[in-house]
């Protein structure tokens, strides 16, 4: 990649019944630093397609997939469209991610560094800011049985056990080796999954600090003795628990990882069931999860 020379760079975006406002910002803020853009549409309610908020151009391709199919399943839609169509690289999107007008050449920059010195990069991603909360979300390695929390300093390329999806910009190339999302995953635990799997294939996810996005991750934070925990929806909580199970089951996770990953997901459990309203809905989608998690149950959820 070089820097200003995007035409080997495809967008993903995917989307949910977006707002029209903020899918077409989203969009406008691409067209000039990708040479394509693909929509990948999990949209389930009428007047909340892709095809109706969005005017289809030269350079933006929607693929409607009739209904929600996940995250993972809608990625893996786009992916192939990319590589079918010669993209070299790919760069994800969420519907409400507002990347910095220089992100992406951040990010074409800092692969070109780290290539140069003979890395094998599966990922890199930038440091996204919730305006929610009121410090940036930092970059999470878990090493020594401890979970390492990488605050940002200006220029730093931070080596990390995952990336959040979105602004992650991922070469074609190691696809082949490291392979598609998860897709019975459905929603929740793909990035890290994807990402932990790329590890053990001998490559790097890098966090870049100058890159900047601006990214919602979940609901709204809750606030307990002075710390901004973040939070999800009922059903968020069931598959976050159900593939967390589902991921420490295979062989190819570290213990260590398991280990710390388990241990927080131990707290959130308590957490969510005694202070995240609805307390007990929370504590049944989540000893659901658990069970489903165990018992291989994957997929979307069925009630």
């Amino acid at each position: 990649m070089k820097h200003n020379d995007h035409k080997d760079i495809c967008a993903i975006i995917v989307t949910y019944n977006p707002d029209s406002t903020k899918i077409n910002i989203l969009i406008d803020s691409l067209v000039n630093n990708v040479e394509k853009i693909i929509v990948v549409d999990n949209s389930d309610q009428p007047g909340s397609k892709a095809s109706d908020l969005i005017s289809e151009e030269r350079n933006r391709i929607i693929i409607d997939m009739g209904s929600n199919t996940g995250i993972a399943t809608a990625i893996n839609a786009g992916l192939h469209k990319a590589v079918a169509s010669g993209a070299k690289n790919v760069i994800l999107f969420d519907q409400d991610s507002k990347p910095g007008p220089e992100m992406i050449n951040i990010l074409v920059r800092a692969y070109d560094d780290l290539t140069r010195n003979g890395k094998r990069v599966s990922s890199l991603g930038p440091r996204f800011h919730d305006y929610r909360r009121d410090t940036p979300t930092p970059f999470i390695r878990i090493r020594h049985f401890r979970l390492i929390r990488s605050k940002c300093k200006t220029g730093a390329l931070i080596p990390v056990d995952y990336l959040i999806t979105s602004g992650c910009l991922i070469p074609v190339s190691c696809l082949s080796d490291i392979g598609f999302m998860r897709e019975d995953l459905f929603i929740d635990y793909v990035d890290i999954e994807w990402g932990l799997r790329a590890n053990t294939k001998g490559y790097q996810a890098y966090g870049v600090c100058d890159a900047v996005m601006e990214h919602s991750l979940g609901e709204e934070p809750l606030r307990l003795l002075g710390l901004e925990l973040p939070t999800h929806n009922v059903i968020r909580n069931y598959y976050m628990f159900r593939n967390a199970v589902a991921m420490y089951k295979t062989g190819y996770i570290p213990l260590m990882w398991k280990f710390v990953d388990g241990y927080r997901l131990c707290i959130r459990f308590v957490i969510y069931s005694g202070f995240l309203r609805p307390r007990i809905k929370n504590m049944v989608a989540m000893s659901k999860g658990l069970m489903h998690g165990i018992m291989g149950k994957m997929g979307k959820y069925q009630k």
